[in-house]
């Protein structure tokens, strides 16, 4: 049995239009799945309710996630990283992974923001130099 929990990452449990479309489009994909829309807080305060799923996805939200208590990217990431199945983000939910891994960081350490947007972006090369450049055919170290 495929059992599939749909978390509702919007502040407000009331929010739930993403997540409703997503479910009845998995009834559609997969009839034979029972599908679970719970709110990201009822799992926070009970991780217990995800045990049993074999799939969790997580849904669009419409807030900024500044608008967000600093715990919320930490406890998805450690949520993420104990579930044994596959992880699906879609539109928002995709965005809150992504802060999750990878800019979990800037948001811990508000020079780390700074050092980037000062960096200088590299220089990409022109069109004329990549059509110049030797072309190599052959596995690599040979």
């Amino acid at each position: 049995m495929v059992r599939i929990v749909l978390c509702n990452l919007n502040l407000q449990p009331s929010e739930r239009g993403g997540c409703e479309r997503i479910a009845d489009a998995l009834a559609v994909l997969m009839p034979e799945a029972e599908v679970t829309l719970l709110h990201f807080a009822q799992i926070r305060r009970d991780p217990v309710l995800v045990a049993r799923a074999t799939a969790l996805v997580l849904g669009p939200q419409g807030t900024p996630f500044a608008a967000y208590d600093r715990a919320f990217l930490p406890w998805l990431r450690a949520l993420v990283e104990v579930f044994p199945g596959p992880v699906l983000g879609v539109c928002g939910g995709m965005q809150a992974l992504a802060l999750a891994w990878t800019a979990l960081d800037i948001l811990v350490d508000p020079q780390v923001l700074e050092r980037a947007r000062g960096a200088q972006r590299p220089r990409t090369p022109s069109a004329r130099a990549i059509a110049a450049a030797p072309l190599v055919l052959g596995s690599r170290g040979a």
